[in-house]
C-alpha cells in the first residue's frame, strides 16, 4: 500500500507527532516528513548524510555536543544575572506610556 498520502497531510500541532515517517514497498522508498519546530534545514540535512551513511554500511562519527550539552548552556545564559537585568530593562522600558499627542 501507498501510505505516502498519510504523510503528506498538514500538521496538527495539538495532536500530531511532530515526525512521520512512510514506507511506499515497491518503491523501496523511506519517507521522512518532519515539522519544522523540531528541525531546520541544516538539521534536515544532517539527517539525511546520516542515514545515507548507515544505509551504506558506514560507522556514524562521534558527536562533539550533545543537545542536552547545548540546552543547559542555554539555560544558564538566559537565566544569568546579565540577561535578566537586560529584560528588566526592556521591560521598563516598553511598559511607559508614550505621548502620541503633539
Amino acid at each position: 500500500m501507498n501510505n505516502s498520502i498519510k504523510v503528506e497531510k498538514p500538521y496538527d500541532i495539538t495532536k500530531d507527532l511532530l515526525i512521520r515517517v512512510g514506507i511506499i514497498e515497491y518503491l523501496n522508498i523511506l519517507i521522512v516528513d518532519i515539522n519544522h519546530i523540531i528541525g531546520d534545514g541544516y538539521s534536515h540535512g544532517i539527517l539525511r548524510k546520516e542515514m545515507f551513511d548507515l544505509i551504506r554500511g558506514e560507522e556514524l562519527k562521534e558527536l562533539p555536543i550533545q543537545y542536552s550539552d547545548y540546552a543547559i548552556k542555554y539555560d544558564e545564559k538566559i537565566n544569568s544575572e546579565r540577561v535578566l537585568n537586560q529584560m528588566k530593562y526592556y521591560e521598563n522600558l516598553f511598559n511607559k506610556i508614550i505621548n502620541t499627542n503633539y
